[in-house]
């Protein structure tokens, strides 16, 4: 089992039960075993314990009608796969049997709801290469801010661009992917602006990289405090000054680094049905 975080190593190492339709996984049969879990199509809801569910937003209105109201016992729920935010599905959310829904891009603040990371890129892109990761993690922080994110997926981006390009710094190359992490790992920071949702691939290959993301406050980040992540108000704030003085600060520090794990959040959710997590 990879300790690295994406929607599909939660998928198969924490989730007991997965709702989605027959063909999202690339047409794959109704059920199969994945290190003792089994996954589900919406046409097969057999009831697996514990109760640990993962779907996509979009899916929760057939969760509910098809799962949900026929549950007798206690669940958690999970949303990842997605951009969209969570936690906004009331009847699921003031379910009296839901404990914790963990979502990614969660955007409710409550004792029933906590954000979770959206992590790697999942398999299905065939981009994402754990070794290169692995090989990059400790290189040398050279460069002090990574700069360069594609414009097409949030029309505040383009504003961000043009506001740290008149503050003198420059635009990185665009790269394959290998390349871009090597390029990306000799960086102290780098920009992590929103994207399609709040929360971005880029932010964990940065964290696990050992390189500090720039990421703008939002209810949805805010459980992730504890990490290495600059949280700024506005990318106005920046300037070369603010980050050397920053990267001094954050060296004596000290972070919770175990939530860029895997096995943090497969006990943290198994702990609410004191279960074994192996």
């Amino acid at each position: 089992m990879t300790n690295y975080i994406s929607g599909d190593t939660i998928t198969t190492d924490i989730s007991t039960i997965q709702f989605f339709p027959i063909n999202y996984f690339n047409k794959f049969i109704k059920t199969f075993t994945s290190n003792n879990n089994l996954i589900h199509s919406m046409e097969n809801n057999k009831i697996s314990s514990p109760l640990i569910f993962i779907t996509k937003i979009e899916y929760l209105d057939d969760f509910y009608e098809k799962i949900v109201k026929s549950l007798n016992t206690k669940f958690v729920l999970i949303t990842h796969y997605g951009d969209m935010e969570a936690g906004l599905h009331n009847k699921i959310l003031n379910h009296p049997l839901l404990i914790k829904w963990y979502g990614q891009n969660m955007c409710i603040i409550s004792d029933k709801t906590l954000p979770i990371p959206i992590g790697l890129e999942n398999n299905y892109w065939k981009r994402t290469n754990i070794h290169t990761i692995k090989q990059h993690s400790s290189n040398s922080k050279i460069n002090l801010l990574y700069l360069n994110f594609s414009l097409n997926t949030n029309p505040n981006r383009s504003k961000i661009m043009d506001i740290l390009l008149q503050k003198g710094f420059n635009k990185n190359k665009k790269l394959d992917w290998d390349h871009y992490i090597e390029d990306l790992s000799s960086h102290k920071f780098c920009i992590s602006p929103k994207g399609n949702g709040v929360d971005c691939h880029r932010t964990w290959e940065c964290l696990y990289l050992g390189v500090i993301p720039i990421v703008e406050k939002s209810p949805h980040m805010s459980y992730f405090h504890d990490l290495p992540i600059l949280f700024v108000d506005s990318y106005d704030d920046i300037s070369i000054q603010y980050l050397n003085q920053i990267y001094k600060d954050f060296k004596h520090k000290s972070f919770n680094m175990d939530k860029l794990s895997l096995s943090y959040w497969n006990r943290k959710i198994r702990e609410h049905f004191k279960c074994p997590t192996g």
